[in-house]
């Protein structure tokens, strides 16, 4: 008999918070021994914003990545623009082109980059079968080029992960 699939979709933004924060660790649910990762399509949306220090750069870099942790509650400790070698089953870097524009309530000027520039869905084909004895986390990370306290860094997302279902 034909094993099952099952869809698990997430759908979320996050904002760094008031530490200026450059990176985002966000599970994507979980998968039981025996079970299969087999696609993840997904689009995103990230955002960064000068704080109290102006963007440096013409623009802003940020690496963005999908593993997988043995651990069902914690991600690995593999972050996108520093650990660009790890086992990642989706790895990407972006450029995002900065836009000007005035913010009256902000006190004049603001600099913000946006990204991706190619906005399409991502369709992930690689797979990740849990051979453990207990359950795996799906994580999508993000790591910004920004500084502390240079900016900070928002992200949007919606996901579909498919799972081939234990024998």
């Amino acid at each position: 008999m034909a094993r099952g699939t099952k869809w698990d979709r997430f759908v979320n933004s996050y904002d760094a918070g008031v530490l200026n924060g450059t990176e985002h660790r966000v599970q994507l649910g979980t998968f039981d021994p025996g079970e299969t990762i087999t696609r993840i399509r997904f689009t995103y949306f990230t955002s960064s914003y000068e704080a109290d220090n102006p963007i440096l750069n013409d623009d802003v870099v940020i690496a963005l990545g999908i593993d997988v942790s043995e651990d069902p509650s914690n991600p690995t400790l593999a972050m996108p623009a520093t650990s660009e070698d790890a086992d990642w089953m989706w790895w990407e870097g972006d450029t995002q082109g900065i836009v000007v524009y005035a913010e009256p309530t902000a006190g004049g000027i603001l600099t913000e980059a946006r990204g991706p520039m190619y906005r399409a869905p991502r369709d992930v084909k690689a797979q990740r079968t849990n051979t453990g004895t207990g359950p795996w986390s799906l994580w999508l990370k993000t790591q910004s080029t920004n500084g502390p306290g240079q900016g900070k860094h928002y992200l949007g997302y919606a996901v579909s992960v498919l799972i081939l279902e234990a024998p």
